[in-house]
């Protein structure tokens, strides 16, 4: 499940095309029941799974679900998986592009400042 997250995550940013397709793989494995949706008990087995130990905290999933869970049924249907994934992805980005431009200007370069 790891690697499928890290795929899905990693092709949010290439376009919505590839990241809707990388979704559909790793939606696959937090749905193991095959039932279309995934629920805590789903998202808490597969993050314990996929998350490092000092990472990982009872209520992450309780977290996840309140800012994903749009329609608050208490599980995540295919489509606000994809949604979560995307938004992680442009926070990741945006956090990514800070770091960048911080190191360049610490090592002096002019265009950091763009």
């Amino acid at each position: 499940p790891a690697a499928a997250l890290a795929d899905a995550h990693r092709a949010a940013l290439l376009g919505r095309e590839t990241a809707d397709r990388a979704a559909d793989v790793a939606f696959s494995f937090f749905d193991a029941d095959a039932d279309g949706t995934i629920d805590r008990d789903e998202l808490d087995a597969c993050l314990r799974t996929i998350l490092p130990e000092e990472y990982y905290a009872a209520d992450v999933s309780d977290r996840i679900l309140e800012k994903a869970d749009t329609n608050k049924d208490g599980c995540l249907s295919r489509s606000e998986f994809a949604s979560a994934l995307r938004r992680a992805a442009g926070e990741r980005e945006r956090r990514d592009s800070m770091t960048r431009r911080a190191r360049a200007a610490r090592l002096g370069d002019p265009a950091a400042e763009a």
